[in-house]
């Protein structure tokens, strides 16, 4: 296995985009670790959840029911409401929610993990770090590449690759694909007979690069991604209180006894997201710099159930969500002289509509309760404005000095409810919000108040704003 290039405290030639800017490594203020594309598919990495194996001071885990991200034990644990402290973004596009840890990575040009707040250009979303992803463009000549991997222990199965195809003077079309599938998981499930976890990715990417003038190129680019996985990695560490809800294998030992295919769930620990991204960048060379206009829409369907690692049938949680996305940013950059200078904006506004739900059945530790549920249904609205400007003096050729702030806007607004519903069976990725409208039942308001010690309630428009001037000098 190659290693990656970590780049701190070196004066390599590595070329990086960590200031939204092609430029040496040596030249950058910021902690990078910097892998090309031909790296990162040598050593099979299709996911980010990855990258923790070749990368320092990286943590991406799936172990919770949303994934959460951490850059030198700084991160936040993974949220409806906000995006994470470590940013992820895809050719300058924001993928800040907990869902998006599960991103497929395929046919990139260069990855590199920022260590340390990268507010300025990036925004509230990297507070503690970024990831900041490119994907291979469409070059002028025919082109095509790819790998295939099998793992004979999980019977892991990883193919990718993509070809760039000329149509016609200026024009040009890159496609790439991925497809990855993994039989067997490292955990064994005694009850099921699995090994856990299994999981399937595959996804196809379309791009296309017009260069209408020699000053202008236009990038039009169409994803779309799934990712399928069945099974947990949950295991109990230590033994339950009641006698009803004893553990079979208290032991962190790479087995686990968990089975709710059966009555009354009808279910499995899964977790399963649609991926939808269309985006079209326009890179204009005007005077002495280039203005870059970065326009994106996405659209996630993500639903996942955890057991929670109870033998007994007892409980099941899960959620939805359907995440809609528009950004649209505007930047330009350049040098005068000795300056060297930034300046854009960014806008964004998103959408989500979340349930969550909980079916408890606590007839499986002999309490005399019917099957019910504890549901929750959020909705968010969130705009984002973000003016942001730097310049850079260099004094000499080795001592520079850069100054910059980014003033951004949130505002949001929110409707949540709680509720006690109906005992829903057979919860699955195409488990609706509307079914889950539908359970609400307050016959069972009494136990979500004194067994579960919830309060039924409903809130319409809760509104919140957040202002934030954030200055930075480095030297």
């Amino acid at each position: 296995m190659q290693s990656p290039v970590d780049t701190e405290g070196m004066g390599l030639d590595i070329v990086v985009t960590a200031q939204k800017k092609s430029e040496f490594r040596r030249d950058v203020p910021v902690s990078v670790t910097a892998m090309s594309g031909v790296e990162l598919a040598r050593n099979n990495i299709a996911r980010l959840t990855d990258l923790p194996a070749i990368v320092p001071n990286f943590t991406l885990s799936l172990a919770a029911l949303q994934p959460v991200t951490f850059v030198r034990g700084f991160g936040t644990t993974g949220s409806f409401s906000f995006e994470q402290a470590v940013g992820k973004f895809i050719d300058n596009v924001s993928y800040g929610r907990d869902f998006d840890g599960r991103y497929p990575l395929y046919d990139l040009d260069q990855l590199e993990v920022l260590k340390g707040p990268q507010v300025l250009l990036y925004g509230n979303s990297a507070t503690a770090g970024a990831i900041n992803v490119t994907t291979r463009r469409p070059g002028k000549r025919f082109s095509a590449d790819g790998s295939m991997a099998y793992e004979f222990a999980g019977e892991e199965v990883l193919a990718q690759g993509g070809v760039t195809v000329p149509i016609a003077e200026g024009v040009s079309l890159r496609v790439a694909g991925l497809y990855q599938r993994l039989a067997k998981g490292w955990i064994h499930n005694s009850l099921s007979g699995a090994d856990e976890p299994s999981y399937r990715n595959y996804g196809g990417r379309a791009t296309l690069r017009l260069a209408p003038y020699h000053n202008v190129e236009i990038l039009l680019k169409a994803e779309v991604d799934r990712t399928r996985q069945l099974g947990s990695t949950a295991q109990p560490i230590t033994q339950g209180v009641l006698p009803t809800a004893q553990f079979t294998d208290p032991v962190l030992d790479d087995f686990r006894a968990v089975d709710y295919s059966g009555a009354p769930f009808f279910t499995r620990d899964q977790n399963a997201i649609n991926f939808e991204t269309y985006q079209g960048d326009i890179n204009w060379s005007a005077g002495p710099g280039t203005l870059t206009s970065t326009t994106a829409y996405r659209k996630v369907q993500s639903g996942n159930t955890e057991t929670a690692a109870f033998q007994r049938p007892l409980l099941t949680i899960s959620s939805g969500q359907l995440y809609y996305q528009f950004s649209q940013e505007l930047r330009y950059a350049g040098s005068v002289g000795p300056f060297d200078f930034l300046a854009g904006g960014y806008f964004e506004r998103n959408h989500s509509h979340i349930f969550g739900l909980t079916n408890l059945n606590f007839a499986a530790i002999s309490v005399p309760l019917p099957p019910f549920a504890r549901a929750t249904t959020y909705d968010q609205r969130v705009s984002t404005y973000s003016p942001f400007a730097q310049l850079t003096f260099h004094i000499t050729p080795a001592l520079r000095v850069s100054a910059g702030a980014r003033y951004s806007i949130i505002r949001k607004t929110t409707d949540q409810s709680l509720f006690g519903a109906n005992f829903i069976p057979n919860v699955s990725f195409d488990t609706s919000r509307s079914q889950v409208d539908g359970a609400n039942n307050p016959a069972f308001t009494p136990l979500i108040r004194n067994v579960l010690g919830g309060t039924v309630h409903t809130f319409k428009g809760i509104q919140t704003r957040e202002q934030h001037f954030q200055p930075q000098i480095v030297a």
